[in-house]
């Protein structure tokens, strides 16, 4: 029987039992070890075989993490820890391959194009452990995918590619200058440009084309996610992956429109489209692209995205506080000089004074000065629009908690859910 048709429909309303509700023991760690494991456990540095447990799913043996079915009141944070770090240092070696073969084909190109295609090679940023990879590999494992398929991993890469292109169109559109305490890609390039006598938008336009490229490579790493499941998973996947695009494509799509014609004075609910739809692609999307790729059918994706709507929302909210009250450690406050929607301005004009109300019609000027800046701040305070925000922040991680914790998930992928909660919070810093 396929993975895609393993799941017993409506089994999420009867309880859902796992397929690997019913694991033998563990794989011992006495085996040799493989050339290509770094993978680290209670035993030391093991092999490919340990830590994983066989699963009968519609007849079929499966070996899944022994971690994520484990029920015997064991340590199952730090087995989950484990496995995620076993990814890590599967999914890194992957990328490296997956740049190299870019090495290549640039060696062939003219100058300037080859120096500056292998620029782009280089300064692509490794982050280690980042959350859409491991958000993705967990969906797979938690609809039964195999612990070593290489899929998860270039699910994870295309997504990886395709958002850094989308940085770069954000930090044009946004005018921003710097992303990561770095310079931007248009802003490094123009900064070229007016060093030398060179007319157009030279800045602007090699990120465009910087910006295409990247989307170019995670359509063909994701091509490669699809040649390594099951045929019958492909229609699936592939239909979670366009709803990314399309997602993040409408999410701002309305941010632009509304802001240029409506300014400042746009509708909550404009400003909560965008929060929902930018969460789904933080949070649920990667989940789901794991899910679908290993066969996941409804009630698990159900559970998903009872989990993961509300961790996005919860993020993106977050992010929206950082980018007006953030600490120097965390990336430049300077939304306020910024045309996009945000629901600390919609809070505020929600309980604003005209006079108060004349301050937030500042927002989005790029002129703003630093006094007017903590104008605006001092407004947001005023009107209880931060507290507002941090509540509903922790609301929504309360929920996406109490959804990890539901019996749909197996012990260590609760354990694994609720931490990521606060892992994902965690990345923004915030001022007192």
């Amino acid at each position: 029987m396929s993975p895609c048709s393993s799941w017993r429909a409506g089994a999420f309303r009867s309880g859902w039992a796992s397929p690997w509700s019913t694991p033998t023991a563990p794989v011992s760690c006495d085996g040799p070890e493989s050339p290509t494991s770094s993978a680290i456990s209670n035993c030391g540095t093991i092999s490919r075989t340990a830590h994983y447990a066989d699963a009968r799913d519609g007849g079929r043996r499966r070996r899944v993490p022994s971690a994520l079915v484990r029920r015997d009141g064991g340590d199952n944070d730090m087995d989950a820890r484990q496995i995620m770090d076993y990814y890590a240092s599967s999914v890194v070696p992957l990328r490296s391959r997956i740049l190299d073969e870019h090495r290549e084909l640039a060696a062939d190109l003219p100058e300037p194009a080859r120096s500056s295609l292998m620029a782009v090679i280089e300064e692509l940023p490794v982050h280690r452990l980042p959350a859409r990879p491991v958000l993705t590999y967990l969906g797979w494992l938690l609809a039964g995918g195999d612990a070593e398929s290489q899929a998860p991993a270039y699910a994870a890469i295309a997504s990886e590619f395709f958002h850094e292109a989308g940085l770069i169109y954000d930090d044009i559109v946004d005018s921003s200058h710097h992303r990561r305490q770095q310079p931007t890609v248009w802003a490094a390039y123009a900064s070229l440009h007016a060093e030398e006598p060179w007319a157009g938008s030279f800045g602007r336009g090699v990120a465009l084309w910087q910006g295409a490229l990247l989307l170019r490579w995670a359509e063909d790493a994701f091509a490669r996610a699809l040649l390594a499941v099951e045929p019958s998973c492909v229609s699936g996947a592939q239909h979670v992956w366009r709803r990314s695009a399309a997602d993040l494509w409408a999410s701002q799509h309305i941010d632009l429109v509304v802001s240029a014609k409506e300014g400042n004075t746009s509708s909550p609910g404009s400003a909560e489209r965008v929060v929902t739809l930018k969460g789904r692609y933080v949070a649920l999307l990667p989940l789901q692209i794991g899910c679908a790729l290993a066969g996941g059918e409804p009630p698990l994706m159900a559970a998903l995205s009872a989990y993961a709507e509300p961790l996005g929302r919860a993020y993106i909210l977050r992010n929206d506080l950082e980018g007006v009250f953030g600490t120097s450690r965390s990336k430049p406050p300077n939304d306020l000089r910024e045309r996009r929607l945000s629901m600390l301005i919609e809070y505020a004009r929600t309980m604003a004074t005209p006079v108060q109300a004349r301050v937030l019609d500042l927002a989005g000027r790029e002129d703003l000065s630093d006094t007017q800046v903590s104008e605006i701040k001092s407004v947001l305070e005023a009107t209880g629009a931060r507290d507002r925000a941090e509540r509903a922040v922790l609301m929504l991680a309360k929920d996406a908690r109490v959804a990890a914790g539901w019996g749909a998930f197996p012990d260590g992928a609760r354990s694994l859910l609720e931490r990521n909660v606060d892992t994902a919070l965690s990345f923004h810093d915030l001022a007192p």
